[in-house]
């Protein structure tokens, strides 16, 4: 059944959503998720500029609205690049929509069951491999002559990945679809948006990456701004100022003193055994990175700084830094992280934009020296742009955001709410990479209810900000 004919046939109200002969080409998905969930998987080809060549099979989790509705499925895209989506869920996500939204879930093209292209670079087996650098390069080019025996790189941007998920959309008969993505999933989801704008109910963007935003020259400045944010905020808050005085020059001070000399730092491998490793200046800036994604690791960070700048004592963020590289590793695919940044984002930071983006942060150029070294090891071409073009949209648009982000902050969302005329920006003030929690549920699920900005309610107002945890002796 061709587009045209499906979406005359949903206008007259002769089709449902989903269409039924789609439906019966899935197969019931295997414990633990059993009905309504199904499963299957769709086959493209790879190039998708010609056509032609080899195939790649796209895996698919759907789970059918329990309840009688006409209301258009929810297509969820995840963030990395690299996290899967299909592989990675769960009987019970987005719970609250269960009842009313059919929930479509698609790998990626590169990533989980759809080719993906893990790269796990030897860091379980060598724990000291995970620092001084982001992506140990012989390593990374070892998988990249692995990965192109099989596959081409060149043909997994994002507006590939696009066109499979309008594949999958018109396999399933859907006529328009709600996107929600979070980090790089909103530039996926605003993407698809672009290129297929007459496909789109509407959408929640959660920690925005705006598509003219070059990774990773922006890196530096919301790291260092999120940081400041903390500092600013422990002064503010009376026990936290007393129990952890000066601290902002204090990190400056162990930075400056990790610059001359690395630490060497007792960590624990993934294995259960002890490893030594060597700590640098910008990993004892990623680990802060790393634990400001998270709301529920924000209270503790000044804290773990305090006690690392006065004793010395770096396990405990060191450790931290090791176990999110391990397991981001052992989870996302990162062969196709770069083979979309090293083709849409990374050729594209003029050296020109370089000193003035990382002025007065402490990584400094290190973020942009190390992709750049890593897209040497992934020679994909600088094929693709499209995801990077701005549009307009009157569709209704959720926008979400964390307000101590240091990847995608509020401004970046606040600079698409300019473009996206029927839209509602809101922060959540002790959020990390994104807006998390039960308000930012309920708020989600308003907006599904109503499909309009307007009407929703900041259920997340009263949270100002985290509230860092202090010693009894200083409440």
């Amino acid at each position: 059944m061709s587009l045209r004919l499906l979406r005359c046939l949903a206008l007259l109200g002769i089709l449902a959503y989903p269409n039924a002969g789609a439906a019966q080409s899935l197969a019931p998905c295997p414990e633990p998720f059993g009905d309504p969930w199904q499963c299957g998987s769709l086959t493209v080809p790879e190039n998708r500029q010609t056509g032609e060549g080899q195939t790649i099979v796209v895996e698919i989790k759907i789970r059918r609205a329990t309840g009688p509705t006409s209301r258009p499925p929810i297509f969820l895209f995840s963030g990395g690049p690299g996290a899967p989506t299909a592989s990675a869920a769960n009987s019970n996500m987005m719970s609250a929509q269960a009842a009313t939204h059919d929930l479509v879930l698609i790998d990626q093209r590169g990533t989980g069951a759809s080719n993906g292209f893990r790269c796990e670079l030897g860091l379980r087996e060598h724990p000291e491999r995970a620092f001084g650098q982001l992506y140990p390069l012989a390593e990374l080019r070892q998988c990249w002559d692995t990965l192109r025996e099989r596959s081409d790189p060149d043909q997994y941007t994002t507006a590939d990945f696009a066109a499979d998920v309008d594949a999958v959309r018109e396999w399933l008969g859907y006529q328009q679809v709600i996107v929600q993505g979070g980090s790089y999933g909103t530039r996926a989801a605003m993407t698809y948006m672009s290129l297929y704008p007459e496909d789109i109910a509407g959408a929640v963007l959660n920690a925005v990456l705006p598509p003219d935003e070059d990774v990773p020259l922006s890196y530096a400045r919301s790291s260092q701004d999120a940081l400041d944010l903390v500092f600013a905020d422990c002064r503010a808050q009376t026990a936290c100022g007393t129990a952890y005085p000066d601290l902002e020059t204090k990190f400056e001070r162990m930075m400056d003193r990790l610059r001359t000399s690395p630490s060497t730092v007792r960590i624990t491998g993934r294995d259960g055994t002890p490893a030594t490793v060597q700590m640098h200046a910008n990993d004892l800036g990623y680990a802060v990175r790393i634990l400001l994604y998270n709301r529920a690791r924000i209270p503790e960070l000044p804290r773990m700084l305090y006690h690392a700048a006065t004793t010395g004592d770096l396990r405990e963020l060191a450790q931290a830094h090791y176990d999110r590289a391990v397991a981001i590793l052992s989870f996302a695919s990162l062969g196709l992280h770069f083979s979309v940044f090293c083709a849409e984002d990374v050729p594209w930071v003029s050296e020109e934009s370089v000193p003035e983006a990382v002025a007065g942060t402490y990584f400094g150029r290190y973020f942009i020296e190390q992709y750049r070294q890593g897209c040497l090891g992934w020679a994909v071409e600088r094929r693709d742009r499209r995801s990077h073009q701005a549009f307009t949209t009157e569709v209704p648009v959720l926008l979400l955001s964390g307000r101590y982000d240091p990847v995608t902050p509020p401004a970046f969302a606040e600079r698409v709410r300019q473009r996206f005329h029927n839209s509602r920006h809101i922060v959540k003030g002790d959020g990390g990479h994104g807006a998390s929690g039960a308000c930012v549920s309920e708020i989600v699920a308003d907006f599904y209810h109503h499909l309009d900005p307007t009407q929703l309610e900041d259920r997340c107002a009263t949270i100002r900000w985290a509230l860092f945890d202090v010693p009894e002796t200083s409440r």
